[in-house]
């Protein structure tokens, strides 16, 4: 009986060890408490829960007091402590739960306290478009239940085009709006953006894609996610064993993808398709041919360099051979749906289209470029946030960029829509979600972000015109380029140089 006794005593004992919660204070007072089993509902990675999941919203902060099952407390300063609160994680460990922040392990969190300014105004109008609109919205929810906050979410299909008119009539702009980088330079000169610190990216546990939507050394965006430039592969075309290994695991060059090429034409198919017209798909290719940078320390974009032409020669001898089929993006994802095309370049948002028409297609990230030794490589399409300059609560607006770069959603956003995170922390764990983790990692390796740069612009919409006329054999590449260079040189210096 004695044995019995000790051994249910030890079972309450161990039961009720082994329940804990963590108390919040603002100030000494009181706000909200967590059980654990509250604590274990809330989202979490591998590295724990995300530890503004936990606190209230708060304006400023200056010091955080964590005390613990153990003697005395740890405390935090930092003028900038509200900005940082998402360096911090917290993970269930066997003597309770333990804090991991500004480097260090706090173990045992009985409560925290913050020295902290409530965030009182709580309504905010934000402005989001292109793929995922849905998911993004319930994430958006998500956030102003748990905060009770009025959010208004609206999907603007051109959102650049609307807030400079918006701008231009005096009317009420949003709070946040998603932008793309080559927003960035026709924004900025109307005034309709304010800098994002560099905290909400920093802090955020490495975010990738800053230079995207960099200008003048001012942050203008916080990157959300990415879409790269990926090769579809048919592979009923596609030649199978040792060719289509190397290709999906990034291993191939272009001499293979010219030598798949031949064997899927000796078949009677098209080997390649896509829109060789557009300057967004040659760009990979003069990186791939030796180009260092596309935006030259003046602002120019070099048109008539080695690595161009060579570029644009490449593509030239890949349609004169009848390896390639230049089409526009319909055309072309319609053809590949017949199976009348070996392999595609297109973006990564086409996977989960493909995977929900349940077609057969393997994915690859670009070949290399042996005479180089570079990669071609991929166009990475960032999309971010930006505060307006007339936001009217752009410290609501911040923390909900915040939690936009939280491990949780960045997690759950591309996994669900095949987007890359621009979370640097959260790749290892997307691979458990993602059947294409591999060329895509190799994708972000490889890539480069378009800059946000008006040179750009003027480089697009002019390579548009005269790609057009050097594949179909109505202009020599040399002279198209030396055309094209004193276009874009003469838009430049007309509307002032950079980005003006």
């Amino acid at each position: 009986m004695r044995i019995a006794r000790i051994t249910i005593a030890a079972i309450l004992c161990i039961c009720s060890a082994a329940l804990y919660s963590i108390d919040i204070f603002v100030n000494g007072n009181f706000v909200t408490s967590f059980t654990d089993r509250e604590l274990e509902t809330l989202d979490a990675t591998s590295r724990g829960i995300w530890l503004p999941d936990l606190l209230p919203l708060v304006i400023s902060c200056d010091a955080m007091t964590v005390t613990t099952t153990g003697p005395g407390a740890k405390a935090f300063h930092d003028r900038n402590l509200a900005d940082r609160f998402q360096e911090g994680f917290l993970k269930r460990q066997s003597a309770g739960w333990e804090l991991r922040f500004f480097g260090e392990t706090v173990a045992g969190v009985v409560s925290i306290d913050l020295s902290a300014d409530f965030l009182e105004q709580r309504d905010l109008e934000v402005w989001v478009s292109w793929e995922g609109v849905p998911e993004l919205k319930e994430e958006i929810a998500a956030f102003a239940r748990r905060h009770g906050c009025d959010i208004d979410v609206v999907e603007v299909p051109g959102i650049k085009t609307k807030l400079l008119a918006v701008l231009r009539a005096d009317g009420r702009v949003p709070d946040l709006v998603m932008v793309q980088s080559d927003y960035l330079p026709e924004l900025t000169a109307a005034r309709a953006l304010q800098p994002v610190d560099s905290p909400v990216t920093v802090a955020a546990g490495g975010l990738s894609g800053t230079g995207a939507f960099t200008l003048d050394d001012r942050l203008m965006a916080s990157p959300f996610y990415f879409d790269s430039q990926v090769v579809v592969i048919n592979p009923q075309i596609f030649p199978e064993g040792p060719e289509l290994e190397r290709a999906v695991s990034g291993e191939w060059d272009l001499n293979g993808f010219k030598r798949a090429g031949r064997a899927m034409k000796a078949r009677g198919a098209t080997p390649y398709c896509w829109n060789a017209y557009s300057a967004y798909w040659l760009v990979s290719f003069q990186h791939g041919f030796g180009k260092e940078r596309l935006i030259e320390p003046d602002g120019r974009i070099l048109m008539t360099d080695r690595p161009t032409v060579d570029a644009v020669n490449y593509l030239l001898d890949l349609q004169e051979e009848g390896l390639l089929e230049v089409n526009e993006r319909d055309a072309m994802v319609t053809i590949f749906l017949r199976g009348d095309v070996g392999a595609i370049l297109t973006g990564s948002y086409s996977i989960p289209s493909f995977e929900k028409l349940g077609i057969d297609f393997a994915v690859a990230p670009y070949p290399l470029n042996p005479d180089t030794g570079k990669p071609v490589a991929p166009v990475l399409d960032y999309k971010g946030f930006s505060i307006t300059r007339k936001a009217r609560n752009p410290v609501l607006a911040r923390r909900l960029i915040q939690y936009l770069s939280s491990p949780g959603v960045q997690l759950r956003f591309t996994s669900a829509l095949s987007k890359l995170p621009a979370r640097q922390d959260v790749w290892d764990e997307l691979e458990r979600f993602h059947a294409y983790s591999t060329p895509l990692r190799l994708s972000a390796e490889r890539g480069i972000p378009l800059p946000p740069d008006q040179a750009y612009g003027l480089f697009k919409n002019t390579m548009w015109k005269l790609l057009r006329l050097v594949l179909s054999g109505q202009m020599d590449t040399q002279d198209a380029l030396e055309e094209g260079q004193a276009v874009v040189d003469g838009q430049l210096a007309a509307r002032g140089g950079r980005n003006e």
